[in-house]
């Protein structure tokens, strides 16, 4: 078990942010949910890489950015692969593996690893969990090859920005999204199931575009869906070449060898001075099963 020291618990200001308590907590749990991948992962001979948020946070503060409420990781396409194969045989009981390939409702375009799927305030789970109830998780990310000739790079950003621009609107039954399915379905060749999880569709049709280049393609590397938003959003093969130790609160934790370049590409060259925001969902993240919970209080 992670130990931590004295004190570490309690309410913090860290660069005029109020890291509260029960944050603490939440990062506690997911720092063991992290260490349970890294078993995993040595174990298989299978590489991480911290990512996002959580690469910033051990470069620039040595361990989560203040205002972050999660952890982040990549890998390659191979031991993505490998890692969704095997992962899910390994984990502890009531642990879940979250992807496309595992979870026929799962509609996220990066895996997950989750301790569970509800709020547990016994005893026995708090002890256990450094006084988190909520459900936490880590994010896995598949970093992907990209082809040499830029044509052929932007092919397939735009490729996915339209089939990501698909997902986003699915469930929305407008006459404008009906002509961007049929859009989709002539480009990829593909038919989908109106009356089936259209989300669930075209997020494997973008796993597909995302794995179109292998190793081979010669390549940069990226994660296509940031690159899709971001275009500076992508590094040499070189960046991820082999991972390197970096302390993150007490613990050791993976990172690309080339993190200042990834870092660059990704937050700018001033990636240094700390900018707040930028968070894709309400902070902190537990908000969300707080008010899930006052929900099913409020029909019971």
């Amino acid at each position: 078990m992670l130990e931590f020291p004295e004190g570490f618990f309690e309410d913090e200001e860290r660069d005029g942010f109020l890291v509260e308590e029960m944050m603490k907590r939440a990062w506690a749990a997911q720092m063991k949910v992290l260490e349970e991948i890294g078993r995993i992962c040595k174990k298989y001979d299978i590489t991480y890489f911290a990512d996002c948020g959580t690469l910033l946070g051990a470069v620039r503060h040595h361990g989560f950015v203040p205002w972050d409420d999660d952890i982040d990781i990549a890998m390659k396409p191979c031991d993505y692969k490998r890692f969704l194969k095997v992962a899910e045989a390994e984990l502890p009981e009531g642990w879940k593996l979250l992807s496309l390939y595992t979870h026929d409702q799962y509609t996220e375009i990066f895996a997950r690893v989750v301790n569970s799927n509800k709020i547990n305030g016994s005893p026995e789970w708090l002890k256990e969990w450094y006084g988190c109830p909520f459900a936490v998780g880590v994010d896995i990310f598949p970093l992907n090859y990209m082809p040499v000739e830029e044509e052929d790079v932007q092919l397939q950003k735009n490729l996915y920005v339209i089939v990501k621009s698909a997902r986003e609107v699915c469930e929305k039954h407008t006459e404008e999204t009906e002509k961007l399915l049929d859009s989709v379905e002539e480009l990829c060749g593909a038919t989908l199931e109106r009356s089936g999880n259209l989300k669930k569709q075209l997020a494997m049709l973008m796993e597909g575009i995302r794995t179109m280049y292998d190793e081979e393609a010669k390549g940069e590397i990226t994660k296509l869906d940031s690159f899709s938003r971001i275009s500076s959003c992508r590094m040499p093969q070189e960046a991820f070449d082999e991972a390197v130790s970096m302390v993150f609160e007490g613990m050791d934790i993976s990172v690309p060898v080339g993190w200042d370049t990834v870092l660059k590409a990704e937050y700018g060259e001033d990636y240094m001075t700390p900018v707040r925001g930028g968070q894709k969902h309400d902070y902190p993240f537990y908000k969300k099963q707080l008010k899930n919970v006052s929900k099913k209080r409020g029909n019971s």
